[in-house]
């Protein structure tokens, strides 16, 4: 009997450190992560193989300089970030082009790690510094609205004003972590606060047009360490399903 009291009290032990614990790192573990899977970063990755090495190369060769001729040459894509920084001259295609020029600059980010090219990183920089220069002193930048009206921006939720700004974000996280060079990162986090001057907790209600700035903050936060960016893309995302939507994303987008 005697043998049995000791069992049982011993198991009693044992359950009550064990129960301490579990409450220990349930209470800890809500401050671990803001995911649960935490993937790869594609600068920690080098490829080096007989499949996916040689695309790589074709991409550098072949599709970059396309891209790039399409943006200097058969499109006013770049052009419209010149006269923005000039503040004068028209505007050429459609309100959300400053998008498609971000994106292949974060193409060529994401090139520059697996296949270093000092002349493809100039271009880059070349490109940083036109957009650089087009940003508004209040930290707006958006080509559409500099050279076409002032005065209408942030009026028309459907304009991708916030969509280009994440292209924008991603495009100078992806390039800052290929070179380290923080002039665009820069320029994005004077627009990311730009935005957050404005719409907010106690602010103005604002639901993005098209999705994807959501993201870019979330990297921007990754990055920089700043929660702010993380907590502006989680009320990005509660303002949906509130009524709050305008002129343009009713219907499919249904805010």
């Amino acid at each position: 009997m005697r043998l049995k009291k000791i069992f049982l009290a011993t198991i009693a032990v044992i359950i009550s450190v064990t129960c301490t614990g579990c409450r220990q790192n349930s209470h800890s573990s809500n401050k671990i992560s803001t995911r649960k899977i935490t993937p790869v970063d594609f600068s920690h990755v080098k490829i080096n193989d007989n499949f996916w090495s040689p695309r790589l190369k074709n991409h550098v060769l072949h599709t970059l300089p396309v891209c790039i001729d399409q943006i200097e040459n058969k499109t006013g894509r770049i052009r419209n970030f010149e006269n923005a920084a000039r503040r004068s001259g028209e505007h050429s295609g459609i309100f959300y082009d400053d998008s498609d020029v971000y994106k292949a600059l974060e193409g060529m980010a994401y090139s520059l790690i697996n296949n270093p090219n000092p002349e493809l990183e100039r271009k880059a920089d070349e490109w940083i510094d036109k957009f650089a220069a087009a940003q508004e002193p209040d930290g707006y930048i958006n080509t559409f609205y500099t050279l076409t009206g002032r005065d209408k921006r942030w009026t028309n939720m459907d304009k991708h004003e916030m969509y280009c700004a994440g292209h924008m974000m991603e495009a100078a996280v992806a390039y800052y972590k290929a070179t380290g060079k923080r002039k665009l990162l820069d320029v994005s986090i004077r627009m990311a606060d730009h935005m957050m001057d404005r719409f907010g907790p106690g602010k103005r209600h604002w639901v993005p047009g098209h999705e994807e700035i959501e993201l870019a903050l979330v990297k921007l936060y990754e990055v920089t360490n700043r929660e702010k960016y993380l907590d502006f893309a989680y009320w990005l995302l509660e303002e949906r399903g509130h009524g709050h939507g305008s002129k343009g994303t009713e219907g499919t987008w249904n805010p």
